[in-house]
C-alpha cells in the first residue's frame, strides 16, 4: 500500500514539474552538456548562476554569459572548432564548428567564423590549440582557462577566442607509448589546421599552443602552400611548454620551409617540467644525442619563426606539467597580451616588461638541462609527467 501511494505521489510530482515548471528533458540535456562539471560555494558560483540566467533569458543585457565557470565579456566571441576526426580524414569536411551565442552553444560553420574574422577586424582573433590527454570536454574547459587567465584578464579590446580541438585523450596505459602515438597524430592534424587557416584569407591571427599543440601548429605552417610569399601580416605564435615529435624536426631539416608566414614567436620554456624532460629523453634515446628543437628550427631556418623571444618560467611554474600553473605565470600573461596588436596599442596596464631573451646566433636550449649527456629515462608512472 505504501509503495502504491509513493508511486502515485512521485508521478504527480513529475507531472507538476513538466506542466508548471516548464521542464523539458531535451533542453536539460543541452544545459548539462555545456555546464561546469561541479559548482562549489565560491565567488565563481555567482558567475555560473549568471550564465544559466542568460541561457533562460537571452534578452537580459545586465547578465554576463558563463562557460565552464568563466565569465564571457559582452564584446568577446567564443568559438569551438572540433577537428577530432582530422587525423583520419585531412579535409575541412571533417571539422565541426560551434559558437557560444545568446547564452548557449549553437551550431555554426567555418564559413561563418572566417566571415566574422574578415568583416570585423577590430575584434582580434586568438586561436588556442591544446596538448595531449584532452577529451572533448576537457579541451574546452582548459581552453576557457586560457581565455579567463591569459587572454581576458586585463584586456579591454574585443577578442574572438577560438578553441581548436583534436583527438588526444589517453588511449594507451603506458604514458610513454601514448605520447609517441599522439606526437605522430599531431603532425597529421596539423595538415587539417593548415587548410583551416587558409580559409581565413589573412594571417592576422594570434596562435596560442600548449605542449603538443606546438607540434600541431608547426606541422600546419610547414605545409608547402602555407609558406607562399604574402605581403600581409604574419601569424603571431605563443608556444607554451612546447613539445615536438623528434622525427618531424629531423625530417624537415632536409627540406626547410621558406616564406614569411610568421611575424613574431614567443617560446615559454621550463627546464624543470617533467613532461618536457621525457620528450627530450625520447629524442636523445632515438638519435643518441641532445636535440635542441628550436635551436635547429630557428638557427638553421627549417621553419622561419620571425622575431623569436624565449622566456624561462621554471621559477613560477615548477616541475608539474599543468596548464593551470602556466596560466598563472605573470610572465606568460604579460607577454601574450603584449603580442596582441590591439592590446599593445591600447596600452594594457598588465603588460609588464618580463625578462626576455631575443634569440640570436646563440639561442637558449629548449629544455635547459644541466647534464645533456645523461640518458636516464625520467619516471613515467605519474600522469603529470606526460606532454599534455
Amino acid at each position: 500500500m505504501l509503495n502504491k501511494y509513493f508511486t502515485y505521489g512521485y508521478s504527480l510530482t513529475a507531472i507538476a514539474l513538466c506542466v508548471f515548471g516548464g521542464f523539458n528533458p531535451c533542453c536539460a540535456q543541452t544545459i548539462v552538456e555545456d555546464a561546469p562539471q561541479e559548482i562549489v560555494e565560491s565567488p565563481a558560483e555567482s558567475a555560473v548562476a549568471a550564465g544559466k540566467e542568460t541561457f533562460l533569458n537571452p534578452d537580459s543585457a545586465t547578465v554576463a554569459a558563463c562557460i565552464e565557470g568563466v565569465q564571457i565579456r559582452p564584446q568577446d566571441e567564443v568559438w569551438v572548432v572540433n577537428a577530432r576526426n582530422a587525423h583520419c580524414v585531412c579535409t575541412l569536411a571533417s571539422i565541426r564548428v560551434r559558437r557560444f551565442f545568446a547564452g548557449c552553444w549553437q551550431n555554426s560553420s567555418l564559413k561563418e567564423l572566417t566571415a566574422e574574422h574578415l568583416q570585423n577586424p577590430e575584434t582580434e582573433t586568438v586561436l588556442y590549440i591544446h596538448g595531449n590527454q584532452n577529451d572533448r570536454q576537457l579541451s574546452r574547459s582548459r581552453g576557457m582557462v586560457v581565455y579567463g587567465s591569459v587572454i581576458q584578464c586585463g584586456i579591454q579590446p574585443p577578442i574572438r577566442f577560438v578553441i581548436f580541438q583534436w583527438k588526444s585523450e589517453r588511449e594507451i596505459s603506458s604514458v610513454l607509448r601514448d605520447y609517441l602515438v599522439k606526437s605522430k597524430r599531431a603532425i597529421e592534424v596539423g595538415k587539417t589546421l593548415a587548410l583551416m587557416l587558409r580559409e581565413f584569407q589573412n594571417r592576422d591571427i594570434t596562435v596560442v599552443a600548449y605542449s603538443l599543440g606546438t607540434q600541431v601548429v608547426l606541422s600546419a605552417l610547414y605545409q608547402p602552400f602555407m609558406s607562399q610569399e604574402d605581403e600581409g601580416k604574419g601569424y603571431r605564435l605563443a608556444l607554451i611548454a612546447p613539445a615536438l615529435d623528434c622525427d618531424f624536426v629531423s625530417n624537415v631539416k632536409c627540406h626547410p620551409s621558406h616564406g614569411n608566414q610568421i611575424d613574431h614567436t614567443q617560446v615559454f620554456f621550463n627546464k624543470c617540467d617533467r613532461a618536457l624532460k621525457l620528450a627530450e629523453w625520447v629524442c636523445r634515446k632515438k638519435y643518441g644525442q641532445r636535440c635542441d628543437y628550436f635551436d635547429d628550427l630557428v638557427c638553421k631556418g627549417v621553419i622561419p619563426l620571425g622575431c623569436v623571444e624565449t622566456f624561462q618560467v621554471a621559477a613560477e611554474v615548477g616541475k608539474k606539467h599543468s596548464l593551470e600553473r602556466y596560466c598563472k605565470s605573470a610572465k606568460i600573461r604579460a607577454a601574450i597580451r603584449r603580442m596582441i596588436p590591439s592590446v599593445a596599442t591600447a596600452g594594457d596596464p598588465a603588460n609588464e616588461s618580463p625578462d626576455t631573451l631575443v634569440l640570436s646566433a646563440e639561442p637558449q636550449p629548449v629544455f635547459g638541462e644541466s647534464n645533456p649527456d645523461s640518458v636516464d629515462a625520467p619516471a613515467t608512472d605519474d600522469d603529470s609527467a606526460v606532454a599534455e
